[in-house]
């Protein structure tokens, strides 16, 4: 677990998603590319040292700059965010980063309607929800919720 393992591009791409993932910056970066949330932060703030992306308060809100966008441009990848697509019963996935047992585990979470997703991310209730349901998923009883990036599921397929 780097910073050097967390490229420039994902650094771009999470500062790009981050308002229409309705997650940090740090998070959707670590939980994307399973690395603990400080090394995702210090992968922001490299970043900002090669003047790609910038920020007013903090490096969690950090947005593309237009150096950034021209690397990303210059790579063939979108320039806009990239938003969330709900299956047809209006649902995403998450995928939570955690730490069990001092070693980060990755894991898919059940779908989740995106307006209970917006209504409630922040609400510790949701977080502890998401504790209960791992923990049987994963039986630890240390586990700690780090991250968390919502994606897009696909559609559901025809039943012939």
């Amino acid at each position: 677990m780097s910073t050097k393992d967390i490229s420039d591009l994902q650094v771009l791409e999470a500062c790009r998603d981050w308002p229409s993932a309705f997650q940090f910056a740090d998070q959707l970066l670590a939980a994307r590319h399973d690395q603990h949330p400080k090394v995702a932060h210090r992968a922001i703030e490299r970043a900002e040292r090669r003047g790609l992306v910038d920020w007013g308060v903090s490096a969690r809100t950090a947005f593309v700059t237009p150096a950034g966008k021209a690397l990303l441009e210059q790579h063939g990848l979108p320039t806009e965010p990239q938003r969330l697509q709900p299956n047809g019963d209006g649902c995403i996935g998450l995928k939570v980063l955690c730490s069990t047992g001092g070693e980060l585990r990755q894991a898919w979470y059940q779908p989740v309607r995106l307006e209970l997703w917006k209504a409630h991310r922040e609400r510790l209730g949701f977080t502890l929800m998401l504790q209960t349901d791992l923990r049987m998923l994963l039986g630890q009883d240390d586990l700690q919720v780090l991250a968390m990036a919502p994606y897009t599921l696909p559609a559901e397929q025809p039943t012939v």
